[in-house]
């Protein structure tokens, strides 16, 4: 399984009720977050449909460092279906920043104890107050809890698969044939 951001939290959830081979996070956003106290009430604002769309690509284009080819023909993509969506994209990225993540924080080191974990993070990432210290945090959690690796890009925010797709690959297909020959994984 391979979550980005808050599908990582998804992933330690579903797990309560299935045991996947491997998992690998990329920018996981796996427990609460200090800012939290102040976005939840402050999203409601945010997101409302007048300026929800400018709020969230303002901050949306700052999860990038190294910006892909396609960045400005997918920024337009996605700017015009949240703002001709009529289903709800956008109250639904509110509803998730504003989602509690302290139940995956609970479950995370009960889920994984025999399972391979790679996550990688990117040092630029604004989602957490200091990425460097979010990895070691998850390294330290996880270091005695299970069979982890946790990687931090240097010069990459919050979508590596994206910024470094080659090194995420490479780094993603080197930890699977690690969990394969030790058995870890089918």
């Amino acid at each position: 399984m391979v979550g980005n951001s808050f599908a990582a939290a998804a992933i330690i959830l579903a797990c309560q009720a299935i045991k996947p081979y491997s998992i690998v996070f990329l920018g996981a956003v796996v427990r609460e977050s200090p800012n939290d106290k102040f976005f939840r009430p402050l999203s409601y604002i945010l997101f409302c449909p007048l300026w929800g769309v400018s709020a969230w690509m303002s901050f949306w284009s700052t999860l990038f460092v190294n910006k892909p080819p396609d960045f400005n023909e997918y920024e337009k993509t996605l700017r015009d279906k949240l703002n001709s969506d009529k289903s709800g994209r956008l109250q639904a990225i509110g509803a998730m920043g504003r989602a509690s993540k302290a139940d995956a924080a609970k479950y995370l080191t009960d889920v994984y104890k025999d399972i391979p974990l790679l996550a990688i993070y990117g040092d630029k990432d604004p989602d957490f107050p200091d990425a460097k210290k979010e990895a070691e945090w998850l390294t330290e959690l996880l270091s005695t809890k299970c069979k982890a690796s946790v990687l931090l890009y240097e010069n990459v925010s919050h979508y590596p698969h994206v910024e470094m797709p080659e090194k995420v690959v490479a780094d993603i297909f080197s930890f699977l044939t690690r969990a394969v020959e030790t058995g870890k994984t089918a």
